[in-house]
């Protein structure tokens, strides 16, 4: 077989001959050229793609559709896109939907509550601060907000009737789950009240969620805190039956667990504070909006040493809301109003003793 050199012809006599062969090299070289060029380029094109807008197939499948709020707080995204799938989810909800599912727990936890810090005093009785947690944590839960805007716009009447029927539900659950807790850690309870001082104590192993995806103690807890505060806001005078049972509940649970000779002292203050009703600013929010009209309800907090106060919240669908998830990301800006704005007024710390005058002159006073 011939030879074919890749070497242009040398002198202008040999252009009949060596000439068509030197073309012939040529293209075989700038065609392997092409060829090694399209190759590397293939291999380089995926990693193109990644940096491009378009997301590759692959990337598509580490990136399932978020559809449930549990889904939002469990998937690597970042803050801006998990607020949007947050307003997006809630969007879909009906009133109703939004009232049952107002024990997810994800909503509460995932804002001040997470960085309010309350382990500054534990004693017991309890010291006069505690329970303004609690309501940190309902204001930044935007389904809170979301139901608070729709009920307003209701007739009293309509949003009592929801606001009894959801509260006598959910404390129904809340009793059994708070039975079967005690059931369940009823040994804890004695080796901590038992145990040498200087060892420390046994953990009551509190659960956020469970496998089943049912709901929690703690979360069902914070489900009727938050309906007693929005009965207390909208001073839902129809609704004053199911507050009054959350109340008596409460009361009682703070009888037991104030009890020095079945408690110790850690474990009275965990259970008051993260499990029982006894979340005094709320319950007497609840109490004097659904027993005294907001005059009343002034003058009975100012005769008791303590003060009322006003929160300005923004619209579900804000970009940003005070006491939320998104409250804690700088780089999405500040407090957003734009949506429209919610007032939420409770009542602030108060000891004991307040408390019981603030609910005897309610009750007194009821209209």
């Amino acid at each position: 077989m011939k030879e074919i050199h890749c070497q242009p012809s040398s002198s202008n006599s040999d252009a009949g001959g060596n000439g068509v062969s030197g073309s012939i090299t040529w293209r075989c070289c700038a065609t392997l050229c092409l060829v090694i060029l399209l190759f590397f380029g293939l291999q380089l094109l995926p990693l193109a793609a990644g940096n491009s807008n378009q997301p590759t197939q692959k990337e598509e499948q580490r990136e399932p559709e978020i559809s449930t709020i549990k889904e939002v707080f469990s998937t690597r995204i970042p803050a801006r896109e998990r607020v949007a799938a947050i307003i997006q989810i809630l969007g879909r909800e009906s009133l109703q939907e939004s009232l049952s599912r107002l024990d997810e727990v994800q909503l509460y936890i995932h804002g001040a509550w997470l960085y309010h810090d309350d382990l500054e005093h534990t004693e017991i009785p309890l010291h006069a601060s505690v329970g303004q947690k609690d309501i940190l944590a309902i204001m930044g839960n935007r389904r809170f907000l979301k139901i608070m805007q729709e009920l307003s716009l209701l007739r009293k009447e309509e949003a009592a009737s929801l606001i009894s029927r959801e509260t006598l539900s959910a404390l129904s659950e809340y009793k059994s789950l708070f039975d079967s807790y005690m059931a369940l850690h009823a040994r804890t309870f004695e080796s901590n009240l038992n145990r040498p001082a200087g060892k420390k104590s046994e953990s009551l192993g509190f659960l956020f969620t469970v496998p089943s995806g049912e709901p929690t103690l703690i979360a069902v807890r914070f489900k009727v805190l938050a309906l007693l505060l929005i009965a207390g806001n909208l001073q839902l005078q129809h609704a004053r039956a199911p507050v009054r049972n959350v109340v008596e509940t409460a009361i009682e649970q703070r009888d037991l667990f104030y009890d020095r000779d079945s408690f110790g002292k850690n474990v009275a203050w965990i259970m008051l504070t993260h499990a029982s009703l006894y979340s005094r600013p709320i319950l007497a929010t609840a109490v004097l909006g659904t027993y005294v009209g907001s005059d009343k309800a002034e003058r009975i907090v100012k005769c008791n040493n303590t003060v009322c106060k006003s929160e300005r919240l923004t619209h579900y669908n804000a970009a940003v809301t005070p006491y939320g998830y998104s409250a804690y990301w700088p780089e999405l800006g500040g407090i957003d109003y734009s949506k429209g704005e919610l007032i939420i007024k409770h009542v602030g710390p108060l000891t004991d003793s307040q408390f019981d005058g603030v609910l005897s002159a309610a009750i007194a006073a009821r209209r």
